[in-house]
């Protein structure tokens, strides 16, 4: 609900399926883009696309990310169910633009793979770079506590 919230849907029209609708075009007819999480690497190029970017704007670090393992819960099917029933208007959302984004990320496919290439090619270049920042960083704390 807090996406909905979030866009000025009020709580009393979260049953409203009519209401739900409208909020949807609502944020399609305002919202050029809309990311999503599990899409982030495309969804930074259509970004810097969009913006007229270079993807160097766009590439991010990830820090403080839960390792792969530990990435998933342990909800019971009933669980996940009332927990989208709850956040039913945030469910919706993320439905209905999760179908919009595969339709337009699969519809600008060939450009996004090229552009993709190069974004995971730039990421890996900032990402060992941060490496050896850290590094370097380690090493001028050892040997400041050395002096």
């Amino acid at each position: 609900m807090q996406m909905a919230f979030d866009l000025g849907m009020e709580k009393e029209s979260f049953k409203n399926e009519q209401k739900i609708q409208e909020l949807l075009k609502m944020i399609e007819a305002e919202f050029d883009l809309v990311l999503l999480s599990e899409y982030m690497e495309v969804s930074m190029v259509l970004l810097a696309d969009l913006m007229c970017w270079s993807l160097k704007d766009v590439t991010f670090l990830k820090l403080n990310a839960r390792p792969a393992n530990q990435q998933h819960t342990n909800l019971t099917t009933k669980d996940k169910e009332t927990i989208r029933e709850l956040n039913n208007v945030d469910t919706a959302i993320y439905t209905h633009f999760r179908l919009v984004g595969d339709f337009n990320y699969s519809t600008q496919c060939a450009c996004i793979y090229l552009s993709k290439q190069l974004y995971n090619k730039l990421k890996a270049t900032l990402d060992e770079q941060h490496f050896i920042f850290k590094r370097i960083v380690s090493w001028f704390h050892v040997i400041y506590s050395l002096i």
